[in-house]
Order: structure tokens, then C-alpha cells, then sequence
């Protein structure tokens, strides 16, 4: 009698196969979940650091036109007196990349060049109302920062549309345009970095 006892009792203390099958059948599924979670904020975290970036190197190319003192002349027109055709809304799949350039009679020179999102993943809403997409060519003078994307490891940067600032850090646009925008989203979160006229730069989740 008491062996059986017994017997039941180490039965009643350990655990079947098919609860023991449960038990990891419910762990799998919350490391599942868990690197689902990770992922999104790893995808979150990347997108508010590449747009707090550019927010920040749009400050540094103002401080850079302020030290610079050139006035923005393209084809020996000042850039803010002159009408500038608007510039479409583009939403494309690619690299963003933003490159800085100082034009002046003596030629122009790539002062910097650096990526914000490094991935193809991103959707790059742009909304560059009245921001001209000219180049710089010789003979122009000014600080001049052009957006734009490139497709795969060895693609053709293509420009997207440029922000020239004047000496006292202001872009130049038109008195009654709207702050261009650049929109990044990869399908669940959105950030956006604009610079308006008088070229205050903000950086926001939508």
C-alpha cells in the first residue's frame, strides 16, 4: 500500500510530455513575439537617429553659410530675388544621402557627403515645395545642400532637390512657401525633418 502510495506521488511531481511540450511551445512563442518587438525599435531607433542627424547637419550647413558670408548667385542672379519653379513631390525606395556643397568663383568643392538611412527598405517622402533642384555650376557662389537617394551598392546619386542657404543661415525661398520636407517611413513609423524659410529646422514624429 504505501509503495503505491509512493507511486503516485512521484507521478503527481513530475511533468508529462505533452506539458512539457506546452511549456515550449509557449516560450518559442515569447521569444517570437520579444524579437518582433526588438526589431520594430530597432527600426524605430534607426529612423530618429538618421533624422535627428540630418536635422543636425542641416544647423551645421547654416552655421557654415554664416562663416562662409557668400551670398547664393546663380548665373549672376541672387537666388532669393529670384522665382523659383516648384519642385515635385517624390516618394522613392533608396539610400538617403545629402551632400553639401560651397560654390564659388574659383570653382566648387564637395564639402561633405554623408548618409541618413543606409537602407533600401525606407520609403523617402519628398516635399520640397518652391525649393529649386539646380545645381551648382561654376561661376555660382553660395552654400548649397542637395537631397537625393541612391539605389543599390554602386548607384547614381540622383537629386532630388537642393536647400541653398544665404550668409545669415535663412534659406532661400520665397516669403510665402511652405518649409520644405523630407518624410521617412518604412511602413509603421514616419519621421520628418524640415527647414523653413527664415530656416528654423525641426525634427517630429507624424
Amino acid at each position: 500500500m504505501e509503495e503505491e502510495f509512493e507511486h503516485l506521488n512521484m507521478r503527481k511531481r513530475g511533468f508529462s510530455l505533452i506539458e512539457l511540450l506546452i511549456v515550449f511551445l509557449l516560450l518559442a512563442l515569447l521569444a517570437g513575439l520579444g524579437a518582433g518587438a526588438y526589431a520594430r525599435y530597432r527600426n524605430n531607433l534607426s529612423m530618429v537617429q538618421s533624422s535627428q542627424r540630418l536635422a543636425t547637419e542641416l544647423v551645421n550647413a547654416q552655421q557654415q553659410a554664416r562663416t562662409s558670408g557668400q551670398v547664393q548667385m546663380r548665373a549672376g542672379v541672387e537666388l532669393s530675388a529670384a522665382p523659383l519653379a516648384a519642385a515635385p513631390v517624390v516618394n522613392q525606395r533608396g539610400t538617403l544621402e545629402c551632400r553639401i556643397y560651397e560654390g564659388s568663383t574659383l570653382g566648387i568643392r564637395n564639402v561633405k557627403k554623408f548618409y541618413v538611412l543606409d537602407d533600401t527598405l525606407y520609403v523617402l517622402t519628398i516635399n520640397a515645395t518652391n525649393v529649386p533642384n539646380v545645381p551648382l555650376v561654376v561661376g555660382d557662389t553660395g552654400l548649397v545642400m542637395e537631397v537625393g537617394i541612391t539605389q543599390g551598392a554602386v548607384g547614381v546619386f540622383q537629386r532630388l532637390f537642393t536647400i541653398p542657404f544665404n550668409p545669415d543661415g535663412t534659406v532661400a525661398l520665397p516669403l510665402d512657401t511652405e518649409p520644405a520636407r523630407i518624410i521617412v517611413d518604412n511602413g509603421i513609423y514616419r519621421r520628418q525633418v524640415e527647414i523653413s524659410r527664415v530656416g528654423k529646422v525641426t525634427e517630429s514624429r507624424l
